[in-house]
């Protein structure tokens, strides 16, 4: 069996979504969110106050779970 790699931005553990793939790889793939259909329970509100940064990717995270 195949099992195919999925990366998607801007999601959590226990996060469900529609997402997008945006970019193909050999053994992986890119994807974007294009609806969240439940929120995951370890989701917190951006502790951030920089929106325009990607560069913390758990910043949606609990510190309890990190």
């Amino acid at each position: 069996s195949f099992e195919w790699l999925v990366f998607v931005s801007d999601t959590v553990p226990g996060d469900v979504c529609e997402v997008k793939i945006i970019k193909v790889a050999s053994s992986f793939a890119v994807g974007r969110v294009e609806k969240f259909i439940k929120k995951s329970a370890l989701r917190v509100c951006d502790r951030c106050d920089i929106s325009a940064c990607s560069s913390c990717a758990y910043k949606c995270i609990s510190y309890a779970c990190a």
